[in-house]
């Protein structure tokens, strides 16, 4: 993590200032009402006041300072995001073997059905090549990221 305006920090000291000067403040709050109470302030200092919870505001105060003075700073984080990259080879076998028609209307066109198919749903990022084989192997679309000319292959 980063700071944009790392000058802002340096008002942090302020904060262990204010905090002091508070805790003075109550102190001296005290000794004037020892000095100056009637008897019910001179009870209330002696006995169970108001206690912790008076203090809950000032601390409260001094926390949103504290963030206060953080944001002014102006954090800043780089933060990677995952890319979805890479390269996909589409292989039709293209032999005899592939005009059975136990699939509908026969098995290459099903598997052209489901190789386009399968292109459109990928990401712009992803590189489609198609090869062709039976007896032996033909590159028929070399990888693009462009995979309208895959689409074309896939269909040829």
């Amino acid at each position: 993590m980063s700071f944009i305006w790392t000058s802002m920090l340096w008002t942090l000291t302020t904060i262990p200032l204010l905090a002091l000067l508070y805790l003075r403040m109550q102190r001296r709050r005290h000794q004037l009402a020892l000095r100056y109470g009637s008897l019910g302030l001179v009870q209330q200092a002696s006995g169970r006041g108001v206690g912790t919870r008076r203090h809950i505001p000032a601390i409260l105060f001094l926390v949103g300072l504290t963030v206060l003075f953080i944001a002014l700073a102006r954090p800043q984080m780089v933060v990677g995001l995952p890319k979805v990259e890479g390269i996909v080879i589409l292989a039709f076998d293209v032999s005899g073997s592939m005009a059975a028609e136990d699939f509908e209307p026969n098995r290459l066109e099903a598997a052209k059905a489901v190789a386009i198919d399968f292109v459109s749903r990928q990401p712009s990022t992803v590189e489609i090549g198609v090869v062709a084989f039976s007896e032996s192997g033909l590159s028929v679309q070399i990888p693009s990221a462009d995979q309208a000319p895959s689409l074309k292959r896939s269909n040829a």
